[in-house]
């Protein structure tokens, strides 16, 4: 097996994995600099690697190579992406790419919403990618020197610890943060071994057991209305996230988050000393939370926005809060600094254990997401405000993190193309009124595969529509079918978003009679009857055609859609 390959300058390369493991790529430079970049291949299995001004050597173990045509992205993009690239190589995947620039002076924060929470254009990226945090041990903390912070306030720790094998991760930090505080367990098993580690550590610990319901929110609203938090006037709340969202036990994007949220919260005495200050000096602050993991207006698209709302509102309405405080500005993976005077008014209200979802079923946005960001709401309709916590640099001796005239040296994510942006056209619309019809969409890569599902089901009595995945080079060229409508999409993406896309370019569809989505490797993944149901698909299909993760897309999507699905409507 070959492990290093020379690539050219000002040539684009495609990655494509042999493996659903994370792994850690190396790019040696002319220069003898040496890039190590975190590749999560638990959650997509192809990257592209943007052209540099000069050669690299890569290791290529786990991956095959191949060049990429020059116009998949634009040669006018290209320029600026060489312009831009200082050291690092820039790392195109999930529709992200990322190069290293100068932050423009006075610019606001770039922010791009990657829907598992971390914030793509913060120096974070930076120094989490180019660090020994992307390992499973945790590296040596900063400021281990750093006296213990010094504050009037009562503070409490409250961790959730659905996997044991994070405590000593955990442990490690709140040792090192050199907090005096109570600590408040929640487990979601009783585990007497687990127990006396903590005990060790911590003899007064407070530790609850409970169901495995509601992840780390249900424990934490059970805390809220104890009376464990009593007498404290400011809670770090931290749980031990993972976000296997691939079902790869290895997976690195929910372990990144979580050492993204520890770092900036409890990473640094130092860092620990300035949010206890920001709290006492600041009467009206409510809420502190990783800057880098705050999505609010403007930053990015937030999918669960509008399917929360209901549910926000009705909390809302139990709590007593005008609903025009709930705004799309929350801190994802629900780690913060909180005052407990803020999130008062939840201690009286009664949130049924039913409303809550049970693993394994934690799939799309359920109640807990929901009131996840309604803590935000909560802050802010009890007179408080939220504050960001800055990222906690760690720097790599190797990385250059600042240039030669000292400005420093950032990672910029340009959102290269979400899957809305691929070019599309109708080669054959629908001509007639569906209002009266059933309508199938059959998803498809190949036509000759697609033409037996085709002639089935126009001999039921269904008008198809034949959503064809092209290359850019075809997508003008004229596609030979039976069926009743053809629609072409280049790239395409998965089939879930080439009936997205075709939805969206000819909403009349949406008034057939009965709507059926298929493909030539799923012929009846979902149909259903128009009515009040069809709204909620039709918001998920929507969702899923800007989501910029294909293993988002196609987990969420499916078992969001799944559930309407019901028998097709016979004449």
């Amino acid at each position: 097996m070959i492990e290093k390959v020379f690539l050219k300058a000002r040539c684009r390369y495609l990655l494509q994995s042999r493996t659903s493991a994370p792994q850690v790529i190396k790019i040696q430079h002319p220069c003898k600099t040496t890039d190590h970049i975190l590749v999560p291949t638990d959650a997509f299995s192809r990257f592209c690697l943007a052209p540099m001004d000069h050669p690299v050597e890569i290791d290529a173990k786990g991956f095959d190579i191949r060049r990429m045509p020059p116009d998949l992205l634009g040669r006018h993009r290209d320029g600026r992406i060489l312009k831009k690239a200082r050291f690092a190589a820039p790392l195109h995947y999930g529709g992200c790419l990322y190069t290293f620039q100068r932050p423009q002076k006075g610019a606001p924060r770039k922010s791009l919403a990657d829907n598992r929470g971390m914030d793509l254009g913060s120096e974070s990226l930076l120094t989490m990618l180019c660090s020994e945090m992307i390992h499973e041990d945790v590296p040596p903390l900063p400021h281990t020197d750093a006296p213990a912070p010094k504050n009037s306030l009562e503070i409490g720790i409250v961790l959730h610890l659905h996997y044991p094998e994070l405590w000593p991760e955990f442990a490690t930090f709140l040792q090192h943060a050199k907090l005096d505080f109570r600590l408040i367990v929640t487990l979601t098993r009783q585990d007497e071994a687990l127990i006396s580690q903590i005990k060790a550590s911590y003899p007064d610990a407070r530790v609850l057991v409970d169901d495995n319901i509601g992840r780390d929110i249900r424990p934490f609203i059970k805390v809220l209305q104890s009376a464990h938090l009593q007498g404290l006037d400011v809670i770090c709340k931290i749980h031990a996230k993972r976000s296997v969202f691939s079902g790869v036990p290895d997976a690195r994007f929910g372990h990144l988050w979580r050492r993204r949220a520890l770092l900036d919260l409890l990473g640094s005495p130092l860092h620990v000393q300035k949010t206890l200050d920001r709290f006492e000096t600041s009467p009206d602050l409510g809420m502190l939370g990783p800057a880098t993991l705050r999505l609010k207006n403007g930053s990015g698209i937030d999918p669960g926005h509008e399917d929360s709302l209901p549910t926000r509102r009705y909390l809302s309405g139990l709590c007593g809060f005008d609903p025009s405080h709930i705004k799309e500005d929350y801190f994802a993976g629900t780690m913060f600094w909180v005052r407990t005077a803020a999130l008062a008014a939840l201690q009286d209200v009664t949130l049924p254990d039913d409303a809550f979802t049970e693993e394994p079923e934690q799939t799309g946005e359920r109640f807990e997401h929901a009131v996840e960001r309604f803590f935000s709401d909560c802050v802010r309709a009890q007179g408080y405000r939220l504050g960001d916590i800055e990222p906690l640099v760690l720097a790599r001796p190797d990385i250059p993190i600042r240039s030669s005239t000292g400005r420093l040296l950032a990672p910029h994510a340009l959102l290269e193309a979400t899957r809305a942006w691929y070019r599309s056209r109708w080669q054959q619309p629908f001509e007639q009124d569906l209002s009266n019809h059933r309508v199938a969409l059959v998803a498809a890569h190949d036509v000759e595969a697609a033409g037996p599902q085709i002639e089935d089901l126009q001999r039921q009595g269904w008008l198809v529509c034949l959503c064809l995945r092209v290359t850019s080079k075809s997508l003008d060229t004229h596609v030979a079918t039976p069926a009743d409508a053809v629609f072409l999409r280049e790239h395409g993406g998965q089939e879930i978003d080439i009936w997205a896309a075709a939805l969206r370019a000819d909403p009349p569809i949406w008034d057939a009679k009965t709507l059926s989505l298929r493909s030539t490797g799923n012929p009846a993944f979902l149909t259903f009857d128009r009515g009040p149901e069809s709204m909620k698909i039709r918001s998920q299909l929507e969702n899923a055609l800007v989501w910029n993760k294909p293993s988002e897309t196609l987990f969420r999507s499916r078992a969001l859609l799944a559930k309407f699905s019901m028998q097709p409507t016979d004449d």
